[in-house]
């Protein structure tokens, strides 16, 4: 099977709900993802089409992507869910479980989550919801959303008789951080406006100082990783990191984080069938 549809509408909405498992049809998804991405205001990389079908390319057989929308067009496309699935079996219940997660736990994707129409939010929360309850699954957990008031949205469209939500705390440091709050910030078009809108004057100054002497003119340069770069580039973060790091957190942590150097915001976890 390489594409599915789940011809589910939405309740008050004419919205429909693909299920998309293949890269012939996640393929098929660029203009629409990308289009998406770009008026969503949380959307991040890590819900970006090329860092995502890079992942889930990684990842056949493990992945399912949701898809709401009203027609076939590109601009149809009201909402992107991916997610990850996974079997498991529960000594509970004597049997072999479905679980589902955000697809970009598969890597190192902190910021996971919808990609959404701002001015559809409402019926594309309903009409993935009404979808995903017509699959069988056991428990969806979903962490480090960029938008968690989606959701709430997502949540209320399940039925609480068939349904059970629990909203858990995520945090380290003995309670005091709340791993799924972090800060987020607007950024300019460019880093000329962030600093001529952002920073002090002082500042500023001491910035265009220091990029004359070390970029214009100096020993270093900014450059952008390519696919012939990139390993070389990853090895050296994670030499990096592992040097800041490795008097802090024990060896086992370092083999386990890698390169993580961050975490996502807002939070519903877990969802789970009655």
């Amino acid at each position: 099977m390489n594409v599915t549809a789940a011809l589910t509408p939405a309740t008050g909405a004419d919205l429909r709900v693909e299920v998309i498992d293949s890269l012939d049809g996640l393929t098929m998804l660029r203009r629409g993802w990308e289009r998406l991405a770009g008026i969503d205001p949380h959307a991040g990389f890590f819900l970006s089409w090329r860092w995502m079908k890079t992942l889930l390319a990684d990842n056949p057989g493990t992945w399912h992507v949701l898809v709401a929308r009203s027609g076939t067009a590109p601009q149809d496309i009201a909402a992107i869910l991916p997610l990850r699935h996974a079997f498991h079996w529960s000594d509970s219940a004597g049997a072999c479980q479905t679980r589902y997660d955000a697809a970009g736990r598969l890597g190192l994707s902190d910021a996971t989550g919808f990609l959404c129409d701002p001015t559809r939010e409402a019926p594309a929360m309903a009409a993935l919801a009404n979808a995903l309850a017509a699959l069988p699954w056991r428990r969806l957990s979903l962490r480090y959303l960029s938008a968690p008031e989606r959701a709430r949205l997502f949540a209320a469209g399940f039925d609480p008789e068939k349904f059970r939500v629990t909203w858990p705390a995520y945090s380290d440091n003995g309670g005091v951080t709340d791993k799924l709050r972090v800060p987020t910030v607007a950024l300019p078009e460019s880093s000329d406006a962030y600093l001529q809108e952002t920073v002090s004057k002082s500042i500023r100054s001491k910035i265009r100082r220091f990029r004359r002497r070390y970029l214009d003119d100096g020993p270093y340069r900014i450059t952008l990783t390519t696919p012939e770069s990139f390993a070389r580039n990853a090895d050296a973060l994670q030499m990096l990191w592992r040097a800041r790091w490795h008097e802090t957190l024990s060896s086992q942590a370092l083999e386990n984080c890698g390169a993580k150097v961050g975490h996502g915001s807002g939070g519903m976890s877990p969802l789970r069938a009655a």
